[in-house]
């Protein structure tokens, strides 16, 4: 179902479903698009109460080549994002005045892949994905912010040349995905990365390493649960793929079986406090799974080349029974269906 712009803009406006409500919204499911961020109230089933918060570039205007990526919840329900690609900041939103905060350190920077840009967090601290963009040795790791004090650190430095591939925190331990066949010389290659993921773990106040998990396979993001257990997405083919702690493979599905093939792409990919997977894709379609790898669903959100960031706190997943317009910045888009593969 297609609806011109123009016409879908006019409902949106007339059903008065766009809204800056400062209400805390739990739980709730926040998605980014298009440098917006649309935070939904879960306990409303039609998903008719949101809020909406354009993404400010601290130095305005924004310039093009700085584009938000992903989202996170923390724990006192304000929401971080990775805004920005070779001068990116922390942005933190505070959901309930519509206040952001900005950090940002020397070197900080992502690739220009948009499935880059990961974030983490505990406590006061926000851990958030540093690439070398250039290739040429320059800073990279997981670079710590205290969004208290505003003070960083910089560590897991050792392992990859490029920088990591993804961040998370659970059980109180940083686990941190190492992609990287080469080394930090850029002369040796690493061939079982070539293969094999490793996962490093860190303590998240003193930063300590403490041990590496090799994942039986290799995946591009990831996302852990309370039980220790890894996700892993492979990149563009959509395979999700359930590992033990000690990296061995248990189970495995591929997501785009629920949408036609050619929209799907992973760029997202993420865990809420009670298990539930979601993966975003390139074009605008947000999956859900469950950590039995045995339901999933996808919410349609009718953007053809936008890609879709997310976060949720906890369940239930939406499932809207009629159609729900909203804006994201200038464009409206309107949300379609929730679909279970055959």
């Amino acid at each position: 179902m297609q609806a011109p712009v123009q016409l879908l803009l006019a409902s949106a406006l007339a059903l008065g479903q766009v809204t800056t409500s400062t209400a805390a919204l739990s739980p709730s499911l926040a998605i980014s698009a298009d440098n917006v961020i649309i935070n939904f109230d879960l306990q409303d089933s039609t998903l008719s109460q949101y809020q909406v918060f354009p993404i400010p570039y601290p130095s305005d205007p924004r310039p093009v080549t700085e584009e938000s990526t992903h989202l996170i919840f923390l724990d006192d329900g304000r929401i971080a994002t990775y805004n920005g690609t070779f001068s990116p900041y922390l942005s933190v939103l505070d959901t309930q005045t519509g206040g952001w905060t900005h950090f940002t350190a020397p070197g900080l920077s992502r690739a220009g892949d948009i499935a880059a840009g990961h974030l983490a967090s505990y406590q006061n601290y926000v851990f958030v994905q540093d690439m070398d963009s250039g290739g040429t040795e320059q800073a990279q790791g997981i670079v710590r912010f205290n969004i208290q004090t505003g003070e960083h650190a910089r560590f897991a430095t050792e392992y990859t040349y490029y920088g990591p591939s993804d961040v998370a925190v659970v059980n109180g331990s940083v686990h941190v995905l190492d992609n990287d066949a080469f080394t930090r010389t850029g002369t040796h290659i690493d061939i079982d990365n070539l293969t094999h993921s490793k996962v490093h773990v860190y303590d998240p106040v003193s930063l300590a390493y403490v041990k590496t998990v090799v994942l039986d396979g290799r995946v591009s993001e990831f996302a852990i649960d309370s039980q220790g257990e890894i996700f892993g997405i492979d990149g563009p083919y959509g395979n999700l793929i359930k590992y033990s702690a000690e990296g061995q493979e248990l189970a495995r599905i591929n997501v785009c079986d629920a949408i036609p093939r050619v929209l799907c792409s992973p760029v997202d990919f993420s865990i809420s406090r009670d298990n539930t997977l979601l993966i975003g894709t390139r074009f605008g379609q947000l999956i859900f799974a469950d950590p039995m790898l045995l339901d999933v669903g996808v919410v349609d959100f009718e953007m053809n080349t936008t890609s879709i960031y997310a976060a949720l706190t906890t369940s239930p997943v939406p499932e809207p029974a009629t159609s729900y317009f909203y804006l994201v910045g200038a464009i409206a888009v309107m949300l379609v269906r929730r679909v279970r593969p055959s």
